[in-house]
């Protein structure tokens, strides 16, 4: 921008203007050294044209050639900076080359309903703080994930390299759940207890619910899970330490779930437009003072909890050390899908921070006692289904085993039939057997008439078995 005061090409001095075409006013001495005569007189001032703005209204270009409106010289600077200006070159991301090989392509995430139609080697990289809201659909987002994937990662905002909770993730079929692996807080270990059930290798296969096969993960009836903590063994201490002194253990059991926003106790329905989000339940055993490798809770009544989507739900054993004036720390715990839960007494193997068991945790264990129960209505649906499935089967054993018995009288005779070459040494030998016995009929064995005599039985070959369903069940 120019001032207003600031001319371009001004060769007035003391503040008066030159008129155009006059040659700045200058003091001048003769050859002889007299002062010269004093100038002329200045001329008139012209009048004020209309539209006329003055001095302030006008600039003198270099020279004095011409006057121009504020307007024209801002005009004329702003297309001279446009012309210098140069364009921004923007290079890729990445080199041709290595986009050639790479079969995924990162497409920036807008809507569901717009990356649902892309082609299925486009990914969308999505943050923590985006998870809940694209979570808002879950059924669509499941969608998605059944053809395309989807990699999730910590908001920037943990400077502290923590973690954020991965099941609601999970939970919409999300393939790669990213994690900072240098933290061992509470999510990372529920990773490390979702992919302990195949041993650590490879792909963990989603269940039903997530592959989108049904519109929901939830059910209409939650599945009633009963823990009771009985006792521990070769409990280690805190960080593994071999010394110190005696620690009070006690066991926190919690129960990671994710419920739907429509569900309630009255009416257990959920639409495929139902919000879901995670929830969590827990309970606290006592304490047990003095005695950390060893401890005996011997607890006499079950604990129960609601489950509404046992697909995806995880139950974590922590084995905690109570402390006086300060936090209480975490010892050891165990992370375990609820599909992988085995009923009645079970051993449940403890792990450190890094899900490692070495060491003071090589035979650290919690004795528990697990029940599931379904909902009555479920029950009755199984037990139905049950019933169902042996009308089903009983008829197809009978006839099945009539079939048996009636090809086993029909294979000598089936084998004769189609070509193949009796044994004519043990033929004849059958016939020196029947001589000697007095057969009336020594041209066949006593095996022979049987299976003749079978054989020409018409109830044998012409009647079909009894109760045969054409269906085959």
């Amino acid at each position: 921008k120019i001032p207003p005061e600031e001319s371009y090409g001004d060769d007035s001095v003391d503040g008066e203007e030159n008129q155009p075409g006059e040659i700045p006013h200058a003091e001048s001495t003769n050859t002889e050294g007299s002062p010269a005569q004093p100038p002329p007189p200045p001329a008139p001032a012209q009048p004020q044209q209309p539209g006329d703005t003055g001095r302030r209204g006008r600039r003198r270009l270099g020279g004095g050639g011409g006057l121009l409106h504020n307007d024209s010289i801002l005009m004329l600077v702003r297309n001279k900076n446009k012309a210098h200006k140069k364009k921004k070159h923007h290079a890729p991301k990445i080199v041709k080359e290595l986009a050639t090989l790479t079969f995924l392509s990162g497409i920036k995430f807008k809507k569901l309903e717009e990356s649902i139609p892309l082609p299925s080697n486009h990914m969308h990289s999505i943050g923590e703080t985006k998870i809940g809201r694209v979570a808002k659909s879950p059924y669509q987002w499941r969608q998605y994930n059944s053809r395309h994937m989807t990699r999730t990662y910590p908001a920037g905002t943990r400077v502290d390299s923590s973690n954020y909770n991965p099941l609601l993730a999970w939970s919409m079929g999300c393939q790669l759940v990213a994690l900072n692996f240098q933290t061992p807080d509470a999510p990372l270990f529920l990773n490390d207890g979702r992919f302990r059930q195949n041993g650590r290798c490879g792909y963990v296969r989603k269940p039903p619910g997530v592959l989108n096969e049904s519109p929901r993960l939830q059910r209409d009836h939650p599945v009633l899970l009963k823990v009771r903590v009985l006792s521990g063994s070769c409990l280690p201490k805190p960080d593994g330490s071999k010394q110190g002194e005696k620690t009070d253990p006690y066991v926190v059991v919690t129960i990671h779930d994710i419920v739907s926003s429509s569900s309630s106790h009255h009416n257990h329905t959920t639409s495929p437009s139902s919000k879901e989000s995670y929830k969590s339940q827990s309970y606290t055993t006592d304490v047990i003072q003095d005695n950390g490798f060893c401890p005996v809770w011997g607890e006499e009544v079950m604990h129960s909890f609601e489950v509404w989507s046992p697909e995806v739900a995880l139950i974590q054993f922590s084995l905690m050390e109570k402390d006086v004036g300060v936090a209480d720390d975490r010892v050891a715990g165990s992370v375990v899908p609820l599909t992988c839960l085995r009923q009645g007494y079970r051993s449940v193997m403890l792990f450190d921070d890094y899900g490692n068991r070495s060491g003071p945790f090589g035979f650290a264990t919690l004795l528990v006692e697990i029940q599931l129960e379904l909902h009555d209505d479920e029950k009755q649906m199984i037990q139905q289904q049950q019933e169902l499935k042996q009308q089903l089967r009983s008829p197809h054993q009978s006839s099945h085993n009539h079939n048996n018995n009636h090809n086993s009288s029909h294979k000598p005779q089936h084998k004769r039939a189609s070509g193949g070459v009796p044994n004519l040494s043990n033929h004849h030998r059958a016939l020196k057997k029947e001589r000697k016995n007095g057969n009336s009929s020594p041209g066949l064995p006593s095996s022979s008439k049987s299976l003749v005599a079978k054989s020409s039985s018409p109830s044998s070959v012409s009647s079909p078995p009894e109760n045969l369903n054409p269906h085959g069940l």
